[in-house]
């Protein structure tokens, strides 16, 4: 994850994002990260990383799981890059290239009185 640039200060590369995708997808998945719980301290969490295997859900279709694999490999030299990542089969159905010309429409767009109002949302994700 992490690199040293030519003049030796640390830094990270594209990989931290893919493992970082890979987080926010199991959690949107799941509602809690792969590594620890929402009230674990940092190192509690680092610790998890290092050690342990994601669990995987019984309700995860194999490309899903097969998805967040790949994408929270601990081996940065194995993980994907991003081509890799958007010809899984996961994404079998996504036209990336009209997504990229915004030539696809969303599955519904919400009514919204104003920028600052989050009732909308509300209705969607606390029935």
């Amino acid at each position: 994850m992490f690199m040293k640039d030519k003049k030796g200060t640390s830094g990270y590369d594209f990989s931290f994002d893919i493992w970082s995708f890979g987080i926010f997808m199991y959690e949107l998945v799941v509602g809690e990260p792969p590594f620890g719980h929402a009230e674990s301290t940092l190192d509690e969490m680092k610790n998890q990383m290092m050690r342990s295997e994601v669990k995987m859900m019984d309700y995860f279709s194999k490309e899903f799981k097969s998805l967040i694999e790949s994408l929270l490999e601990k081996n940065v030299a194995r993980r994907p890059n991003i081509d890799k990542v958007m010809a899984h089969p996961f994404f079998k159905k996504i036209d990336f290239a009209k997504m990229e010309k915004k030539l696809v429409k969303p599955p519904f767009k919400p009514k919204i009185a104003n920028l600052g109002k989050v009732s909308n949302a509300e209705k969607l994700w606390l029935k």
